[in-house]
């Protein structure tokens, strides 16, 4: 999703237009008066299907909201109030997007099925793409993902310490442990 626009506004300095997908009604709502008219948002939540779906929102961290079954939000919920919405789902492929350069996925364990809703707008524009993918949303959630775009020609790498890194190279315990989480 888009939560708070980050990516949307910097994106905006590199591209003729900007489409942002967001279906938390709370973050909508925000990014409608930040962003403006500047960038297309739709409030939906991309998926393998067209329809609805319930996502869950945590209260005081709604940037961590989640469609995914196994996302427990376990994290949050000791702390935290959770609430369902119902949203909208669309697949990215259902908008016929044209020249697309750059795709960025952060969706809290729903990649795999954003991707899959995704596979022939990726295969067309062969967009740059930044997925971020966290195990503790998803069990097998990075070979998933990695397999998946393998199969459209992709090659993974993952970011650390300023440098760019195979994914080949990535190792769960050591880069994704629970308790680094936070920690620079």
């Amino acid at each position: 999703g888009a939560n708070e626009g980050v990516y949307s506004v910097l994106l905006l300095e590199h591209a003729r237009e900007v489409i942002a997908f967001e279906p938390n009604p709370l973050l909508v709502k925000f990014l409608r008066r930040v962003l403006g008219a500047r960038v297309l948002l739709e409030e939906v939540a991309l998926s393998d299907s067209a329809g609805t779906a319930t996502i869950r929102i945590p209260r005081y961290r709604n940037g961590h909201a989640t469609m995914e079954a196994e996302n427990t939000l376990a994290q949050l919920v000791a702390r935290d109030e959770i609430r369902s919405v119902d949203v909208i789902t669309k697949r990215l492929d259902d908008y016929q997007l044209t020249n697309v350069g750059f795709i960025k996925i952060d969706v809290e364990g729903f990649e795999a099925t954003v991707l899959a809703g995704a596979r022939d707008t990726i295969a067309k524009n062969r967009p740059n793409l930044l997925i971020e993918i966290e195990e503790r949303h998803r069990h097998g959630a990075i070979d998933t993902v990695v397999g998946m775009l393998g199969e459209l020609g992709y090659q993974g790498f993952f970011y650390q310490d300023n440098v760019l890194h195979p994914i080949a190279k990535f190792q769960l315990a050591k880069h994704q442990a629970i308790e680094n989480l936070g920690v620079r």
